[in-house]
């Protein structure tokens, strides 16, 4: 019952890769494991905070290749 009333509260996390090129899973693809809070998301811009409270901002003028999965 305890865990059941903690995970309404827990917010889920989320693994984020982003590909800096056309080909996604190749050596350019940066990933970010344990982003907690997602601010901003669009073609050209992606914005997040990791569990260890560091901002991440990433953005391209040719538009974004990125993936966020849930954990």
């Amino acid at each position: 019952m305890f865990k059941w009333l903690v995970s309404l509260f827990k917010k889920p996390t989320y693994t984020i890769t982003v590909s800096y090129n056309n080909g996604n899973g190749d050596s350019h693809d940066k990933s970010w494991p344990n982003a907690k809070n997602i601010m901003t998301a669009s073609w050209k811009e992606l914005k997040f905070k990791t569990v260890d409270k560091k901002l991440v901002h990433v953005k391209d003028t040719n538009g974004l290749h990125y993936r966020i999965e849930q954990n």
